[in-house]
């Protein structure tokens, strides 16, 4: 996904991009990394707002509380979402919204 315009266009995010690579190891452990998952610009009723740190959502009171680069790692690979949205107004029913998703899962032999 590259970009999104939601809430009637009042808040827009740019560059969306999620990445997922798992690597074998020389000593033959798997490495997970979700390195160049990003996200550009977010603005809302055009006000730039700063792209929050992973675990630290950015809310926007009565509208969304946003996440970035959400990652899950299992034993054979790592889902990784850009951003994870959670509605907060009556009309989207506690919803949410996940933007930029790879995954990347090995069988191992």
């Amino acid at each position: 996904m590259d970009n999104a315009r939601l809430v009637g266009g009042r808040l827009l995010i740019s560059n969306i991009r999620a990445a997922a690579h798992v690597t074998k190891t020389p000593d033959g452990k798997w490495f997970k990394s979700a390195a160049g998952t990003k996200v550009g610009k977010i603005k809302f009723d055009g006000k730039a707002l700063a792209t929050p740190e992973p675990g630290k959502p950015l809310k926007i009171p009565g509208v969304a509380i946003i996440s970035y680069k959400d990652v899950n790692k299992g034993k054979h690979g790592l889902s990784v979402n850009a951003l994870k949205i959670k509605w907060l107004y009556q009309a989207a029913g506690h919803t949410t919204m996940l933007l930029g998703h790879a995954q990347l899962k090995i069988s191992p032999k």
